[in-house]
């Protein structure tokens, strides 16, 4: 009759082995919480895509190209300088979530690009926008590069008719902001009416 043997692991082994298991089991318990699962205040592009290249030129005599902003946050925005709610209340909600980013808001790049090239010169455009913060960037082109843009952000943007024939116009346009992450991916839109505590929120996660 042959008597079976039962194998025992070393001691020492067993030990190693559970304590792997426990350190493995732990990091994973720390890597989910160090994980931010919770939504972005604004709609979330899932999955993300990449932006278009956006090259305007600036008030002086270079441009600013969107591609070359890559590793920094962008900021986008479509209106007009004549703007008498939107534009004014989204810039101005730009300038306190800026202030409230503190160091970090020069790793934002706040543009405003106007859809009403008749009016708005580039210089026009550059010194509507730093009237909110010196930092923001004013941009202004033709209306060939102008409707280029509107297809490649899927934006609206046309000329509405004037109360008197010789009297001022005003232009009809989308209201959302448009975040580029720093991969230069379109990742967030902001509808109209977000406020700026909760742009700053999630400009301090994505930083």
């Amino acid at each position: 009759m042959q008597l079976a043997h039962h194998v025992r692991l070393p001691r020492n082994l067993s030990e190693r082995r559970v304590t792997r298991a426990v350190l493995a089991f732990s990091a994973a318990l720390l890597l989910a919480a160090c994980m931010d699962t919770r939504p972005f205040n604004g709609v979330e592009m899932l999955p993300p895509e990449t932006a278009m290249d956006l090259t305007l030129p600036t008030a002086g005599e270079e441009s600013f190209s969107l591609q070359e902003q890559k590793g920094k946050v962008v900021l986008l925005f479509f209106g007009f300088t004549n703007c008498p709610d939107i534009c004014p209340t989204t810039l101005s909600d730009w300038a306190r979530a800026r202030q409230s980013l503190g160091a970090d808001a020069d790793r934002v790049t706040w543009v405003f690009v106007s859809v009403d090239p008749e009016r708005d010169t580039p210089e026009v455009a550059s010194n509507y926008a730093k009237k909110f913060d010196p930092s923001f960037i004013g941009l202004s082109a033709d209306a060939e590069a102008i409707a280029r843009i509107q297809q490649g952000f899927r934006i609206s943007a046309y000329r509405e008719a004037a109360l008197e024939d010789d009297g001022p116009y005003s232009v009809a346009h989308s209201s959302q902001t448009f975040l580029v992450d720093r991969g230069g991916r379109l990742r967030i839109i902001y509808p109209f009416g977000f406020t700026a505590d909760e742009l700053a929120e999630d400009l301090k996660r994505l930083l």
